[in-house]
């Protein structure tokens, strides 16, 4: 190999390494920059713009929270506590993990050309090149559903649920577990009357939780984020396999 092919391989390498380094930023030091630096490059390189993750996991995580504390008389105010501690984490992870699922979808040629028979087979050439959304969002075709649950079982049942398993559970430890442990330390407080005892007739609750319910809560909150995780993986690696298909006719 020459020197110059060297030189080329290691400023890949070292691309590559910078665009890791960028997102470990944004994921573990909150550093928002870093995301639109490195959404600015993938923008340069593959032209991706259309980021759209759906923030809807605090709602169903709030009721998780509530179901697993149901026995508690104050589980509304730790699960509020705990879900406003960790909203712009699970909002971060949502995004990193839109984003791959997206550029792996946008990689996906061979089955971006099956979506696009499909897809003729359904809509003619003209308007092909006037739609600006396929099937990422209704698919009411069976064929197509058909063909989005082989690329769902194909790719996502293997290689992605691998990849989030591994960002959940490493998020999990390092940013999440935390928040949970330390729950008991920063969760709001409230006062109760206490009409028995008119000389001391407020007192501040004893809202806490055992260490057992923090632990049950760490592992609910592990499995929640790698579920959610995987939920949005699946939907941005389809968005990114139809995106590739309109990318022919919207050069």
């Amino acid at each position: 190999m020459s020197q110059n092919s060297l030189q080329a391989q290691n400023k890949i390498v070292d691309f590559v390494d910078v665009k890791s380094k960028l997102m470990h930023r944004f994921l573990y030091h909150c550093d928002s920059s870093a995301m639109q630096i490195l959404l600015n490059l993938y923008d340069l390189e593959e032209k991706i713009h259309n980021i759209f993750p759906s923030y809807v996991s605090m709602k169903n995580l709030k009721r998780d929270i509530l179901y697993f504390l149901r026995r508690k008389d104050n589980r509304s105010l730790f699960a509020g506590s705990l879900t406003d501690a960790i909203y712009d984490d699970v909002n971060r992870f949502e995004l990193a993990m839109y984003l791959a699922g997206y550029r792996q979808g946008l990689n996906e040629v061979a089955k971006a050309n099956e979506l696009e028979v499909l897809a003729l087979e359904e809509f003619d050439i003209g308007s092909m090149f006037e739609r600006r959304i396929l099937y990422q969002y209704d698919i009411r075709c069976d064929a197509v559903e058909a063909f989005y649950k082989r690329c769902i079982a194909s790719h996502v049942h293997g290689y992605g649920e691998d990849l989030v398993r591994e960002q959940a559970a490493r998020f999990s430890r390092h940013i999440l577990k935390r928040k949970v442990y330390t729950l008991n330390h920063y969760v709001d407080r409230q006062l109760q009357v206490n009409f028995q005892s008119p000389k001391n007739p407020y007192r501040e609750s004893d809202y806490t939780l055992s260490q057992q319910e923090l632990a049950g809560l760490n592992r609910k909150l592990k499995k929640f984020i790698y579920r959610d995780g995987l939920r949005i993986y699946c939907s941005a690696y389809w968005c990114g396999i139809n995106d590739l298909v309109l990318r022919r006719y919207h050069p």
